[in-house]
């Protein structure tokens, strides 16, 4: 599940800042924006899709996005290595 990450209300950040709708130019995100997932990825003829709630209108292609992941969180699940009053050294025999 490549894409598993695009569900609604995700926050992705786009990767590149031109986009086109067939061959006219087409208003979306800016290269490194962060947008919201309006709904679930569609398949199309030429890939699959996201809606997004910034960008109402057709749907833009998926590769172009990646998720914006929380660090915070993955910071805390090692909080208690960073703490230096719980580390223990036994010295040798």
């Amino acid at each position: 599940m490549k894409f598993a990450w695009a569900i609604p209300g995700a926050k992705c950040v786009a990767l590149v800042g031109v986009w086109h709708s067939g061959v006219e130019p087409a208003t979306g995100p800016s290269k490194g924006e962060v947008c919201t997932v309006a709904g679930f990825p569609l398949a199309h003829p030429d890939g699959i899709g996201i809606p997004l709630a910034e960008y109402p209108g057709p749907d833009f292609s998926i590769v172009e996005f990646r998720p914006v992941i929380d660090q915070s969180d993955d910071v805390a699940l090692f909080a208690h290595h960073l703490d230096q009053n719980s580390i223990h050294v036994s010295e040798p025999a």
